[in-house]
């Protein structure tokens, strides 16, 4: 069986193990964002405004990031021990692309 994971069921793990950071989940496809202040609590928010489209597709640090993720995804793997079977069996491989690390 397969169950969608929104941004809604995210916020919780995330809000968990960061909760001294700014960050949003956002879904596309929903149209709907989890927005996290530092040392406060998280919110969602339905992001089909123009606004939201504006915000986003403006001048970010986001490639920046992407290559720092890159970098760190390289330097934390062990490449003796890749085991693409394995990494099937746990992370679809539709999922893939749309994770930094593998594009």
């Amino acid at each position: 069986m397969y169950v969608r994971c929104g941004p809604r069921m995210m916020a919780p793990h995330f809000a968990d193990r960061v909760p001294g950071e700014h960050w949003i989940i956002y879904d596309e496809g929903r149209n709907k964002a989890v927005v996290h202040k530092a040392d406060e609590g998280w919110i969602v928010v339905w992001t089909d405004t123009d606004q939201w489209k504006e915000n986003l597709t403006g001048s970010t640090d986001q490639k920046e990031f992407e290559e720092l993720w890159k970098v760190f995804h390289r330097a934390v793997a062990i490449t003796e021990r890749t085991n693409y079977v394995c990494q099937r069996g746990h992370l679809p491989l539709w999922y893939r692309s749309h994770m930094t690390e593998f594009q």
